[in-house]
């Protein structure tokens, strides 16, 4: 069966007013508290300016809300994106864990936080999730980004106590549960690859979650061939 995957892929909806942001090829929600009529408008504003690009006109109305309310979630955010864009990994990051020290289970803030190390080599991104994960333990999705990268590096008995992490914190995740039995699987533990890819079926619903339900019960098939 294929390769875990990827958590990044989901888009995550906070609930209340939302505007979508693009982070990298990824789409992540913002939620928007309650703000005034005028910090509104420059929030929207700076919204509008950043779908075009233009990216001097979203700081400069970002800034501003920023200017009146330093802990506004959303200009915080929306900074950290313009300066991921530019390229500058730190600076983002910086906004990115102030955001998270607001509100350290902001899902598009860790999301945005994992974005800015994408580029890391490989032995030093295992160390920055690692430390992420101790940093902030009740975050599903970084378990899970720090569970692929060591996947792809084939140290699956950390990849499987990653994945144990991420779902043990969002067990209604048929992702995470899929994740978990692929670890599993590539152990050659059967007998519990098979109890959570049947977990991952369940969460999965009827076929019309995000799992290739087909193939989960094709490696089923193939796994009641073995002992466990």
């Amino acid at each position: 069966i294929g390769a875990a995957t990827t958590a990044a892929d989901e888009t995550r909806r906070e609930g209340g007013s939302e505007q979508l942001l693009i982070t990298g090829k990824h789409s992540v929600e913002i939620k928007k508290h309650r703000l005034t009529r005028h910090q509104s408008e420059q929030l929207n504003r700076a919204y509008q300016a950043l779908l075009a690009g233009n990216y001097d006109k979203a700081r400069s109305n970002y800034q501003q809300v920023l200017a009146e309310t330093p802990k506004q979630v959303d200009a915080l955010l929306g900074l950290a994106k313009i300066r991921s864009h530019e390229n500058q990994p730190e600076e983002a990051r910086r906004l990115y864990e102030k955001v998270l020290s607001i509100d350290e289970s902001n899902s598009v803030a860790q999301l945005g936080l994992l974005h800015t190390y994408q580029d890391q080599p490989p032995f030093d991104k295992i160390n920055v999730l690692e430390q992420l994960a101790d940093k902030y333990p009740q975050s599903p999705q970084i378990a899970v980004f720090l569970g692929h990268e060591l996947a792809r590096q084939s140290k699956w008995r950390p990849a499987q106590q990653a994945y144990f992490r991420a779902f043990s914190l969002a067990p209604g995740n048929a992702l995470y549960a899929y994740n978990l039995a692929v670890s599993l699987d590539r152990m050659e533990k059967y007998g519990a690859a098979r109890q959570y890819y049947q977990k991952a079926l369940a969460l999965n619903g009827d076929g019309t979650g995000v799992l290739n339900a087909g193939a989960v019960k094709q490696r089923l098939l193939q796994l009641g061939e073995h002992d466990d």
